[in-house]
């Protein structure tokens, strides 16, 4: 059956394509042309675009980039908007199948909509894509012209038609093609290959696992990842809210119990001033009766005072006290005289002493001033003893200005040469550390040193250890027959390849044994496969043999074959056969029985159909059934002799009556002699018939279908037969086994040795390791030695540098260069600096200690002269008083008897009345001090009344500053009950009025009791709950500020924790007068900070049930289950396809008879995990124990991935882990006829001929196609592309490579620079040679065809492409709506504006 092939493709509206349309020759194009005609372009919109209907920019772009959209395509002149084709046709014979993707693209809008059509019509004769003025249908005038069910709307629905209606691979296989098209794609994929990129390139081609399950996988793991991170969140979020509930505890207990120290002290004050108040009340009524009391004692003392005053002025006027006058005038004058000279005495005795004091003041004040002199001397002494010391000449005045500016100049002289110094230090400590450095790094390259030598001591002893460990495998494996694992040479290559072990490159000793065994192995596999299949076709046979004995023993296959004209459906069919209904008579023999069915048989009578009913004959005639039939022909026309009624007998049946059974016999005669011309149909016992000019005839040795004795005898018969063959085919079935065993057997021997073999050589790998890494270790090391020693040079020959400037610049300042000399000159310029300000201070105090003795000796002066006035007056005084007193002792002796007495009276009564006095003062200072007494405790009580009033508003502030910390949000934080509310504060009474109702209360109550009954009701029990729940001692402000500075950063903390989860938790505080209140608003609202904890907990344990590490493994299995079956799902079919390939490249030997073929091996740079993964995907079945490692070993490399890669996507880890393509690599074998079979690596690929080179290359790709598309439906287009196909290589070799693409039947859809295709080995193909003009934004092409002798263009008497296209395709090739179509009436749809019209599927 003809297959179907490419036969031409075009683009409308994309690039500078208005409307190109490529055909093909025999199902090959090239494109050619300079960079830029456009060639490339055209492959990359239409292959495998049009195949599978994906515009990821990577797919469309040979290089994979991202800059070539299809929208960037469609709008490449700069339109608005733009409606765009792309189409392929495939022919086989008459029939073709057309894939068409419409699209329509827009500047604003990021995607490009599509619609996809499959369709058997063709374009140009069926249906157009342009109208009569060139412009695109939409996809909707497309709809309506094609079959309903050529529309597609998803790019997954188009793959799954195009298979359907060209491949029959199913939807994994054809995905797995498109990928090896894409990777043969390629640009350049023939220059400088090598066979490490041949495995890239089918490895690119293996269908990787498939996006939507790795996102499925993805999703299904973020939904994994979201409910352990939710419950990492609610974990974090607990964790963070216990860690602040603890310091915001603290904090509140800080804060409540500050509150109530205050309030309790407010109350203490408040208690206080009551019982001040309550005393104060009390002293008022005492005080008022004690004045009282006091008022009349005193009036009483009053009256007595008024009598005794009466008494003694009538005393007081007697003559002879008015005498006593002049008396007591003269004694007043003696006493104060005698007091004057008592304080004048005193007076001069003092200023004596003053005057004495002074003079010792002077005196010592004078020594001092000789003191100060002789210091003065020593200073000057001093000063100039470091001045020489410190190298300055200074003159012996007191210029402290000069001395200073001097000792300035020499500082400065001192700091430049200790910077010198100091430099000169640093670089002695560089130095120094430089020749510590030199140490460590020559101990570290002795070290390394050491190192290496051990790493070659013990990569000899391994080398040592690996040989024995060869020789001893060689033994076990090494046998004389010629089965066993291991040859005679093998043990000598391998001896080699372990001494060549850890080189770059070097294969390891299995991989050696594996080349070496391949062979043997490549041939016990066949051997076995082969053995395998004839086992499965002996088993075949031998079933099918017992299926036909059961089949001939349920009397299922006793009908005769029917002629192939006879088609005709008869299980439904009235009637029977002849052969069914009838017998032979008892007296014909076996030979008669025998020839007489051999004629009917011949004939076809025998076979033919008798209805019931003659008239059921002439209907199915008459509708055309396929079959023959059988009716009785008139009495008239039967034969007049002997008839097929004298030999046959009806049977005893119900399918038709006897009677039309016999009318039938009757109407076929019956002869002895074989007569050609009989007008009626006769058969003869010889086996002959006739009937006019049909006749011939038939031998039989036996009857076998008329009559159950017949029938019975040939099943016993063919029974018989059949299980002489299954008796047979059994004991070759068990001969091929036990072959097939053996075979097996010897070829687990070679895995197993292998397997073997594989730790050996380990230790040397690991000892070269280690040998390269000790190697690099020391020249690292002794490149550190070396710089060391040169930066040791360079400090030495810096500190020599540093040395002379600081001898230079010692020597420019007079200066030593010793740093103790120059401390010395430092703290001689200290000392000189000091000594002359302490001179120049001297100097000023001496000054001043002058001045001050000289004023001091004047006041001396002048108070020994006051002093000598003094002593003077006081002696005139003495005399005078003297005088005075003798006169008063002659007037007292002058005095008479009278006088005497009455002065004894009035001296009476004046004490009386000096008592009276007293009890009269007694009586007023007691009203005086009751009257105070009342006064003050008046005051004491309307001041603690004021003071209570005031203390009982600052506890009531107190209690409202308190009242925040009571809010029922912050009570469970403190572990304090619900209870009661806090008071509002509007309903509480006034401090005037509770101060009234404490007043009222103290007369029945105590202080304590009365001032906390008119507290806010419910306040005081709920401040002894809080007492109970803060018990401790005072909080301060200190620890007060400290508890708060703690929740601050404990409330920062708690920010960050929640602001790091990925729930939305957001922290709210509001940082009241008296208390912080801490809420965190979530998904549920907002909610108190302990309340939140607590839900938070809650939710956390719940979510730590869900989030065990059993259940997560037990959904993690169930994802990694189905991932692992469709990786080895993968791998299965990858492996079918090498071994096919394989199987291919092998048959077709290159002209030295050198074959290639391909293994697809586990790759060398993989991980451990990767390549125990991919041991366990090379096993049959995947079930059980296997199953459960691979889930394990997934589990375990996609949590590695994820530690390496924290911040990738699932989605990204997954497909980077599933990528099973990289466990393994392609491995080219090459086989050189006398030669062993080897890998063919970079190295003997570059040791080949040209051709043999290209052609080794090419092959496993073209058998790559070759495999895939000969699984696929025999009519499948066989189409590949290559783009800048062959570059690089000799057109020498370019007809052999092209000869490839014939030989495996594919089809060619290719580009290049130049490339002709003019070879005898390519029947066909046609060129298109293009040229882009940038200015006017078009493409022209010029069709050249390459028809197996010579090239052919539009010159060789076509008049040009369209005529040459007919030529070829047998029609005018058309893009335009057929006249005859009716579409030209779509011209008046509204969507056919190409503006901003829509296709109208919304795709």
């Amino acid at each position: 059956m003809t297959r179907f092939k490419p036969s031409r493709a075009g683009l409308i509206n994309i690039w500078d394509y208005t409307d190109e349309e490529f055909v093909f020759a025999d199902g090959r194009l090239v494109l050619r042309g300079h960079n830029g005609s456009g060639k490339t372009k055209a492959l990359e919109v239409l292959f495998p675009f049009v195949l599978d209907g994906v515009v990821d920019a990577r797919r469309l772009d040979p290089f994979s980039g991202e800059n070539r959209t299809m929208k960037s395509n469609l709008l490449y002149r700069g339109q608005e908007s733009e409606y765009g084709f792309v189409w392929m046709e495939f022919a086989a014979g008459a029939r073709t199948v057309t894939l068409i993707i419409a699209m329509h693209a827009h500047k604003d809008r990021p995607e490009v909509k599509r619609s996809y059509f499959v369709t058997s019509r063709r374009l140009g004769v069926d249906f157009g894509l342009l109208t009569d003025d060139s412009r695109p249908l939409t996809d909707q005038q497309l709809k309506r012209v094609l079959e309903p069910e050529a529309w597609h709307t998803t790019p997954t629905d188009y793959r799954d038609a195009i298979d359907s209606a060209l491949f029959g691979l199913g939807r994994e296989r054809y995905t797995q093609l498109l990928d090896l098209l894409l990777a043969l794609r390629r640009p350049l994929l023939a220059k400088d290959l090598d066979p490490g990129k041949v495995s890239d390139t089918l490895t690119a081609g293996l269908s990787p696992v498939p996006e939507s399950l790795v996102e499925q996988a993805a999703r299904d793991f973020d939904n994994l990842a979201a409910v352990q991170r939710q419950f990492d969140d609610l974990t974090a979020a607990d964790g963070a809210a216990r860690a602040f509930l603890e310091s915001y505890a603290d904090y509140l207990r800080a804060e409540v119990r500050f509150h109530l120290d205050r309030v309790a002290g407010r109350t203490r004050q408040v208690v206080k001033h009551a019982g001040e108040v309550a005393v104060a009340g009390a002293e008022m009524r005492r005080a008022d009766l004690a004045r009282g009391a006091a008022e009349d004692e005193r009036t009483n003392a009053g009256t007595e005072q008024n009598r005794l005053s009466a008494r003694l002025d009538g005393l007081k006027k007697d003559s002879a006290y008015t005498a006593q006058g002049e008396l007591e005038i003269l004694r007043g004058q003696v006493g104060r005289q005698a007091q004057e000279i008592v304080h004048e005495r005193e007076a001069n005795a003092r200023a004596a002493a003053r005057i004495a004091d002074l003079r010792t003041e002077v005196d010592a004040a004078d020594r001092r001033l000789k003191s100060s002199r002789d210091g003065v001397r020593r200073l000057a002494a001093d000063r100039a003893e470091a001045a020489r010391l410190a190298v300055i000449v200074h003159s012996d005045d007191d210029d402290l200005q000069a001395a200073r500016a001097q000792a300035g100049a020499r500082r400065q002289d001192v700091e430049d040469v200790q910077a010198c110094l100091r430099k000169l230090g640093d670089a002695e400590k560089d130095r120094r550390r430089a020749e510590q450095a030199v140490d460590k790094a020559r101990e570290r390259a002795e070290a390394a040193e050491q190192a290496v030598e051990t790493a070659v001591g013990e990569l000899e002893e391994g080398r040592a250890q690996a040989l024995d460990d060869l020789n001893a495998w060689a033994g076990r494996w090494s046998a004389d027959s010629a089965g066993s694992p291991v040859s005679a040479g093998d043990l000598a290559v391998l001896i080699e390849a372990l001494d060549g072990l850890g080189e770059a490159g070097a294969p390891r000793l299995a991989e050696v044994f594996g080349d070496l065994a391949e062979t043997r192995r490549t041939t016990l596999a066949r051997t076995a496969a082969a053995l395998d299949a004839r086992s499965a076709q002996l088993t075949a046979e031998r079933d099918r043999l017992a299926a036909l004995v059961q089949e001939i023993a349920a009397e299922r296959d006793d009908a005769p074959a029917l002629a192939g004209a006879r088609r005709a459906d008869r299980t439904a069919r009235q009637g029977a056969a002849l052969w069914r209904l009838v017998r032979f008579a008892d007296d014909v023999s076996d030979a008669d029985a025998a020839a007489i069915e051999g004629a009917l048989d011949a004939a076809g009578l025998l076979t033919a159909w008798i209805h019931p009913d003659p008239r059921l004959t002439a209907a199915a005639v008459e509708q055309g059934e396929a079959d023959a039939y059988l009716l009785p022909a008139p009495p008239g026309s039967r034969p007049a002799g002997a008839t097929l009624s004298s030999v046959l007998v009806p049977e005893d049946q119900s399918h038709v009556p006897a009677r039309i059974i016999a009318d039938v016999l009757d109407s076929i005669a019956l002869t002895d002699v074989f007569v050609g011309t009989a007008t009626t149909p006769a058969v003869t016992r010889r086996g002959q018939f006739a009937f006019g000019v049909h006749l011939g005839a038939q031998q039989k040795t036996t009857a076998e279908y008329i009559g159950a004795t017949n029938r019975a005898a040939r099943r016993r018969a063919r029974i018989a037969e059949y299980e002489r063959n299954i008796e047979v085919t059994s004991r070759e079935l068990s001969a091929a086994q036990a072959e097939r065993d053996t075979s097996q057997a010897r070829l687990d021997d070679v895995g197993r040795a292998k397997a073997e073999l594989q730790p050996v050589g380990k230790d040397v790998l690991t000892a070269v390791g280690t040998l390269a890494q000790k190697s690099t270790l020391l020249a690292a090391a002794r490149a550190e030695h070396g710089d060391r020693a040169r930066a040791l040079d360079g400090a030495i020959a810096e500190m020599d540098a540093d040395r002379r400037r600081l001898r230079q610049a010692a020597t420019d300042r007079n200066m030593p260069a010793e740093e103790k000399e120059i401390e010395v000159i430092a703290q001689a310029i200290t000392d000189f600096l000091t000594t002359a300000e302490l001179v120049s201070e001297q100097h000023k105090h001496i000054a001043s200690a002058e001045s001050d003795l000289e004023s001091r000796r004047r006041t001396i002066a002048s108070l020994e002269a006051e002093h000598q006035t003094a002593r003077d007056t006081l002696a005139e005084k003495e005399e005078g008083h003297a005088g005075a007193a003798e006169r008063l002792t002659a007037m007292e002796e002058a005095l008479s008897a009278p006088l005497k007495e009455i002065l004894e009276q009035i001296g009476h009564i004046e004490r009386e009345l000096a008592a009276a006095d007293e009890a009269w003062q007694a009586a007023d200072t007691s009203v005086r001090r009751e009257h105070d007494a009342l006064v003050g405790a008046r005051v004491a009580y309307q001041h603690g009344t004021g003071a209570i009033t005031g203390a009982l508003g600052e506890l009531l502030d107190q209690l409202a500053a308190f009242g925040p910390l009571a809010h029922p949000d912050l009570r469970p934080v403190l572990g304090v009950g619900s209870g009661t509310a806090w008071p509002d504060r509007a309903q509480w009474a006034t401090p005037e009025q509770s101060v009234r109702d404490i007043i009222e209360r103290l007369a029945g109550q105590d202080a304590a009791a009365a001032v906390e009954s008119v507290l806010p009701q419910g306040t005081a029990d709920l401040l002894r709950s809080y007492e109970e729940a803060t018990s401790g001692r005072q909080i301060g402000e200190a620890a007060r500020k400290r508890a708060r500075d703690r929740m601050s950063a404990a409330l920062g903390e708690f920010d960050d924790a929640l602001n790091a989860c990925e729930e939305d938790y957001r922290l709210d505080w509001q940082p009241g007068e008296s208390v912080v209140v801490v809420q965190v608003q979530d998904a549920d609202g907002r909610h108190p900070v302990a309340d939140f904890a607590h839900r938070t907990a809650a939710r956390a344990e719940e979510q730590g049930v869900l989030m065990e590490e059993r259940e997560r493994t037990v959904l993690e299995d169930e994802l990694l289950a189905g991932l692992a079956q469709q990786i080895f799902q993968r791998v299965v079919a990858a492996k079918e396809l090498v071994r096919g390939m394989d199987a291919d490249t092998r048959s077709r030997p290159m002209s030295t008879g050198t074959t290639v073929g391909i293994r697809w091996v586990v790759a060398d740079k993989i991980t451990d995990s990767q390549r125990e993964i991919s041991e366990l995907l090379g096993q049959d079945g995947l079930e059980g124990a296997r199953l459960a490692d691979m889930r394990r070993l997934l589990r375990q490399m996609i949590r590695e991935y994820r530690a390496g890669h924290p911040r990738a996507t699932y989605k990204e880890v997954l497909s980077k882990v599933l990528d099973y393509r990289t466990w393994r690599s392609f491995e080219l074998r090459l086989k050189v006829p006398g030669q062993e079979e080897v890998r063919l690596s970079k190295k003997r690929h570059s040791q080949m001929s040209g051709g043999e080179k290209s052609a080794a290359i090419h092959l496993p790709l073209f058998a790559a196609a070759n495999s895939l598309y000969s699984s696929a439906s025999d009519t499948c287009p066989r189409l590949i592309a290559l783009d800048e196909a062959f570059a690089g290589i000799d057109d020498v070799y370019k007809p052999d490579l092209l000869g490839l693409t014939v030989r495996y039947d594919l089809d060619a859809f290719m580009t290049g620079h130049d490339l002709w295709i003019r070879y005898e080995t390519v029947p066909a193909a046609a060129h298109y040679d293009m040229h882009s003009d940038k200015a006017s934004h078009t493409v022209s092409a010029m069709l050249v065809l390459w028809d197996g002798c010579q090239l052919v263009d539009s010159a060789a008497g076509f008049a040009g492409n369209e005529e040459l296209a007919t030529e070829l395709l047998g029609f005018s090739p058309s893009r335009r709506v057929p006249v005859n179509s009716g579409l030209l009436g779509l011209v008046d749809d509204g969507s056919m504006d190409s503006g901003d019209g829509e296709p109208g599927d919304g795709r």
